[in-house]
């Protein structure tokens, strides 16, 4: 989706043009990232926010698509809505356009758009709206575009004043009981106690539009119970494993606050960037669909920049990594994904896995998903029956016809 030069940074770290592997350095497996922008200013210093340059995985081909394959997204939520929770797919009850304005309808919105403008000094702005969208015959809750805009405009723009990420950090930060965190569990923990500090955080405005535990819980694998995964397909007890180590049983911010602001950051953030208040709300689609890319100014701005020309009340779409993770890597991060057709399911191989410094994808991302294996009982919630609507699409087939 661009240029390679601004690959992941301190967060979560991502493998090449995708929101990909994550750097797995030994003892602190690491989850995937946004992609990354692409580069249109020269570098600048790391400690000023600029995105560090770090090593990129090796890019593996796909397969190809079977010919005249649908590019339909595969919806795996039921139920309403959460918020305009990018990456989530979740449907909603069809919604009214709601500009990105301080006069918005939606009070928390409203306050979002206009600390934007006001104090990041964010421009274009006003020139998105958030509605609903249609995929795959459910309205998905997206942003649009309210005006024309013509190819190779930026849409809107966010300074880096606004973002979220490692440099924002005390420096240095206090572990406190954690003996064991990397610094993207630290990122975690301080974002957990910015949202406990209610108003007195800068970042308050941004807050209220994240999902809450409650809409993750509608669907979401980090939220996963009454079901064991197969060991080799159950990142999320790694990733969270290590972060309970980080959060070391403290009062506060408890197990539960950390817990959803590491989900937030594994699902919003972009590497290099960090979370990055409104760029993060777009959803995505089929490689081929996509109409906006993520880069960065001249100034140093977090841009999305549209790869066509536009019209007014058009969904922006925003590259997930899709054709670099295979569909259970997606499912594990995002909770959905596309069809079959629009990932990478060439199966690593024994060399790649032993030399690899960043997490690939399973070598069997349906272990243990397989019928007759795999039976759903009769009192699963929410996140386990989207996870049995992800196994009856992608693991009806034996490991040797994939």
């Amino acid at each position: 989706m661009g240029l390679l030069d601004l690959r992941c940074a301190a967060l979560f770290v991502g493998c090449a043009l995708a929101r990909g592997a994550g750097a797995r350095p030994p003892l602190s497996p690491l989850p995937p990232s946004r992609p990354r922008p692409s580069r249109t200013a020269p570098s600048g210093p790391s400690r000023c926010g600029m995105p560090r340059p770090l090593p990129v995985a090796p890019w593996r081909p796909r397969r190809r698509p079977a010919a005249g394959s649908a590019p339909a997204l595969l919806l795996l939520l039921a139920g309403g809505g959460g918020g305009a929770a990018a990456g989530s797919q979740e449907p909603v009850a069809p919604l009214e356009r709601i500009p990105c304005s301080r006069d918005a309808p939606d009070l928390g919105f409203a306050a979002m758009c206009a600390w934007l403008e006001d104090t990041c000094k964010a421009k274009g702005t006003s020139r998105v709206h958030v509605a609903s969208f249609p995929h795959g015959g459910a309205p998905v809750r997206g942003l649009g575009v309210s005006s024309d805009v013509a190819k190779g405009d930026h849409v809107f723009c966010i300074p880096k004043a606004c973002w979220l990420n490692e440099d924002v950090l005390p420096d240095p930060f206090d572990d406190g009981p954690g003996t064991h965190c990397t610094s993207n569990e630290r990122m975690a923990l301080w974002l957990a106690n910015e949202v406990k500090k209610g108003p007195e955080s800068f970042y308050s405005p941004y807050f209220p539009v994240l999902p809450t535990e409650e809409a993750y819980r509608r669907f979401h694998p980090a939220y996963l119970e009454g079901f064991q995964l197969d060991e080799s397909v159950d990142l999320w007890k790694m990733w969270l494993g290590r972060l309970h180590l980080c959060h070391g049983g403290r009062e506060s911010p408890t197990w539960a606050e950390v817990k959803l602001t590491y989900v937030w950051l594994l699902t919003r953030q972009f590497g290099g960037v960090g979370m990055t208040p409104l760029a993060d709300m777009p959803n995505t689609a089929p490689e081929p669909e996509l109409n906006v890319q993520q880069i960065l100014n001249h100034g140093g701005d977090f841009c999305l920049k549209a790869l066509r020309d536009l019209p007014a009340g058009t969904e922006l779409l925003v590259d997930y990594g899709a054709p670099h993770h295979s569909p259970t890597l997606m499912f594990l991060i995002y909770g959905f994904a596309l069809e079959r057709e629009h990932h990478n399911v060439t199966v690593p191989s024994a060399e790649e896995y032993a030399s690899a410094e960043y997490m690939l994808s399973p070598r069997d991302g349906c272990a243990g998903l397989r019928p007759p294996e795999f039976q759903l009982p009769p009192d699963a919630g929410p996140p386990l029956q989207n996870l049995a609507r992800f196994a009856a699409r992608h693991c009806r087939a034996p490991l040797d016809e994939l």
